[in-house]
């Protein structure tokens, strides 16, 4: 990653509160680099410490590209040479944690400029909502948000470099696994406007229980500053968090207490239809995306735009045009009017149940079966086994009629669905290869499929294959 921005080498200290251990307080860089295979002459190279590379690894090969200043952290700094840095008018700063000194500049940025924020974190719906919501705020003003899945404390930095003097409000997304994540990603961005889009059974190999994912999305009002926070009043646990908040709050639902509600929710093939109260006045919505669990992402991004001065009207407006994400319940239309949910990009407990709803109602629609081509949900620790059984028997309590399955959990996902009643000649496991071939094959005009699965575990290969295999 890198980013095209202006700091001198005071600025950097000032940011990071590091030590400068080589050049002069006015050597000024002209962007922010990463990857070293990406740094550009008169960068500044920090070198982050990931899982699987160190960057400290590759300064000497950033410095042989021509960059002009390193951060580095305090350990590696004594195997750096003040008079070979000095000789090469090269500037150093060292600080305790790169990474935290990454988000600490990012910070700093982001304060020079009259940019309001909109956060968003849940175990669901992040990146849709981050795009209905960006749509929702851009009919009213300039809009910056952040791309691809870059919602972690290295991401996140890079999307606030991004900022511009054009930019009137950014959007991001906020990504955690740990305790602590949020809470650290809150401050780097500091939003005016806090969303939890719901909370569910994901990355329990982190947090331990659900209780604990609620705690960890917590994190986000606790370091707002008593901002408004924009809550799923549908969600039991998030709207726990409503009582405690000390600042706005602003919650959306179906429930008759919500500030931004939905109702006459109506499944079609071109997307979900409902009727959207905002104050005293209700529009009717067609969106372009698919299931029930769409609605809310377009419901959370609606109490966005009330929050920040958007009018009804230019907030039904704008929740039309936005089109599905790739690999999050995007509904493609193939060959004899067969359709096919592509969510394969993640997936948790929380997320298939969403799923298989959406799957239900678009099946109830055009009154075909239903398949389902699943693989593991990852980062469930000890709950992995009786997560995989429980997705079996969703399958098989929704009236799934063929369910083909992969990776490292397929039999318990086989033995939860026989349990809950699928027969022998429903429930295939295999190879993701054979399993694109026969449900080709078995494949009827009318059929709804649902392909999902930990992005990890590779299900956009099944899609892909579907696509090539039943597209006319």
């Amino acid at each position: 990653m890198r980013a095209n921005v202006t700091f001198t080498l005071s600025e950097i200290v000032q940011a990071t509160g590091g030590e400068r251990f080589s050049g002069t307080p006015d050597l000024c860089f002209s962007g922010i680099a990463i990857d070293s295979r990406t740094a550009m002459s008169s960068d500044l190279f920090i070198a982050i410490v990931g899982e699987r590379l160190d960057g400290h690894d590759f300064v000497r090969q950033a410095i042989n590209g021509g960059v002009r200043g390193i951060v580095i952290d305090k350990k590696h700094a004594e195997s750096f040479s003040y008079a070979r840095m000095a000789k090469l008018e090269l500037g150093c700063v060292v600080v305790p944690d790169t990474t935290e000194a990454l988000g600490k500049i990012a910070n700093q940025y982001r304060k020079g400029f009259g940019v309001s924020i909109a956060a968003i974190t849940g175990s669901n719906g992040k990146t849709t909502t981050k795009e209905l919501t960006a749509a929702v705020l851009a009919a009213k003003y300039r809009v910056h948000k952040s791309t691809g899945n870059h919602n972690n404390q290295i991401g996140l930095p890079f999307t606030l470099l991004g900022l511009g003097p054009a930019h009137q409000w950014a959007v991001v997304e906020l990504g955690m696994n740990h305790f602590g994540e949020i809470a650290r990603l809150t401050q780097i961005c500091e939003p005016d406007i806090g969303v939890i889009t719901n909370v569910g059974p994901g990355h329990l190999e982190g947090l331990g229980s659900v209780e604990g994912v609620l705690a960890a999305k917590g994190e986000l009002l606790e370091n707002m500053a008593n901002k408004t926070a924009v809550l799923n009043l549908d969600d039991k646990l998030v709207s726990t968090l409503a009582d405690k908040y000390q600042g706005e709050t602003v919650l959306f639902g179906k429930g008759a207490k919500a500030q931004v509600r939905a109702k006459n929710i109506k499944h079609a093939n071109e997307g979900v239809r409902f009727t959207l109260c905002l104050k005293d006045e209700e529009l009717p919505v067609q969106l372009r995306l698919h299931g029930d669990c769409m609605v809310h992402n377009a419901l959370a991004a609606a109490a966005v735009g009330v929050s920040a001065g958007v009018s009804p009207k230019e907030i039904r407006d704008a929740l039309e045009t936005v089109n599905p994400v790739k690999g999050r319940q995007n509904v493609v239309s193939l060959g004899n009017d067969v359709q096919l949910i592509d969510d394969a990009y993640n997936a948790n407990p929380a997320s298939f149940a969403a799923a298989v709803m959406t799957l239900q109602a678009l099946a109830k629609a055009s009154k075909g079966r239903m398949i389902m081509a699943v693989s593991d949900m990852m980062e469930l620790g000890d709950y992995s086994v009786d997560a995989h059984m429980e997705l079996g028997r969703m399958a098989a309590q929704a009236g799934v009629s063929l369910l083909f399955i992969s990776g490292y959990y397929a039999g318990w996902t086989a033995k939860g669905a026989r349990e809950a009643g699928m027969g022998i000649d429903q429930v295939f496991i295999d190879e993701k290869p054979n399993i694109v071939t026969r449900l080709a094959e078995a494949v009827q005009a009318k059929d709804r499929i649902l392909v999902k699965g930990s992005n990890s575990t590779g299900m956009s290969e099944v899609v892909q294959g579907l696509k090539d295999a039943l597209s006319v």
